[in-house]
């Protein structure tokens, strides 16, 4: 399983939360195996919303849709797993 990461970010409201997110990188399509039996669809790459905190207060429920669904957020997840994460991948 890929480890939890977390980023602060603003909403647009103007208030900070905390995110707990997980980045799944997917992979390319094949048309073919090696051996010649058809390949594998590609897996498009996605982010995992855990949990959004404002303060003590768990706002999932409310922002894990628009989150998943922001570019900005997407920008920010991606540039964390690739700053924590992705260096240490083989």
């Amino acid at each position: 399983m890929r480890p939890t990461l977390e980023a602060k970010y603003t909403l647009p409201d103007d208030s900070e939360c905390i995110v707990e997110f997980r980045c799944h990188p997917g992979r390319p399509g094949s048309w073919y195996k090696r051996n010649g039996d058809p390949g594998d669809p590609p897996e498009p790459a996605e982010i995992e919303i855990i949990s959004v905190k404002r303060g003590d207060a768990d706002i999932t429920d409310e922002y894990a849709e628009f989150l998943s669904e922001s570019d900005n957020f997407n920008e920010v997840a991606w540039a964390e797993y690739e700053a924590k994460t992705a260096p240490w991948e083989v």
